[in-house]
């Protein structure tokens, strides 16, 4: 018999006394029942008008059959810490109906990053049959929000040279992503553009550039004021020295010239 709940007991034989009357038994009586398998007797007493007895004993075995459990499950989360929740177990019963309490076997540990995390529980019945469910949390990271190129115009490309304040950036499960310098400028004779660019890569191997341009604009430089000189002859001026200037980027000017202007009469 596979449960107690379906025991059916089978009616006690007909017996008759030495002198052919039928007598009639008391019971049954249930001997011990085990908590989940082995055996329960039912006992019937036929006593005759003597008050001779004779018992009728009936034997059940309770031999349980196994039980069975939920498939196992799986989910795909964005980040270890949500790896770290207990799932919600399936509800089991035994063949016989009896509700099977879980064991915890393991949980896992965190992973660095993407992964499997694996939680596993047991089952096990009265009767000692037994079975594992596991709940696997699949880390998947998605990519991060890329910060938005920046960049600045300034006067000089010495300016372009200085390695710009790289922005803060997390991945998606809030951990902070190194910058990594991909390319500095070289520095410009004059105008034009310096782009520094850095590189953001999370565990999960997602992957931004980020950009900083110097906009290099010169400004005029100082005006120079003129000088003058007085002479008694024309063939008898003497030039001075040109005086040396600077652009706003202190780099020395080197003048053509000069030109003269038109010769008085």
């Amino acid at each position: 018999m596979d449960c107690y709940a379906n025991i059916t007991l089978p009616a006690p034989p007909t017996v008759y006394d030495n002198c052919g009357v039928e007598l009639f038994p008391t019971g049954p009586v249930e001997g011990t029942v085990p908590e989940c398998e082995g055996d329960v007797t039912y006992t019937w007493t036929y006593t005759d008008c003597e008050g001779n007895t004779r018992q009728y004993v009936h034997t059940v075995t309770i031999d349980m059959p196994d039980f069975t459990v939920p498939a196992d499950e799986q989910q795909t989360v964005e980040c270890p810490v949500e790896g770290l929740t207990a799932p919600a177990t399936p509800v089991v019963y035994d063949h016989c109906g009896t509700l099977i309490e879980p064991t915890l076997v393991s949980s896992p540990t965190t992973v660095e990053c993407e992964g499997p995390m694996v939680w596993v529980y047991n089952y096990t019945d009265c009767a000692g049959s037994s079975h594992d469910w596991t709940f696997t949390y699949l880390i998947e990271m998605p990519p991060f929000i890329p910060p938005s190129d920046d960049g600045e115009t300034v006067d000089c490309p010495a300016d372009g040279l200085v390695a710009p304040a790289t922005p803060v950036v997390y991945d998606l499960c809030g951990n902070p992503v190194n910058a990594d310098l991909v390319t500095a400028p070289p520095a410009i004779p004059c105008e034009g553009t310096m782009v520094w660019v850095y590189n953001y890569t999370d565990c999960a191997g997602n992957s931004a550039d980020w950009s900083y341009t110097y906009t290099i604009v010169y400004l005029p430089f100082a005006a120079i004021p003129p000088t003058t000189d007085i002479t008694d002859c024309y063939q008898n001026i003497a030039l001075p020295a040109p005086p040396t200037v600077y652009d706003n980027c202190g780099v020395a000017l080197f003048p053509t010239g000069p030109i003269e202007g038109t010769i008085p009469p």
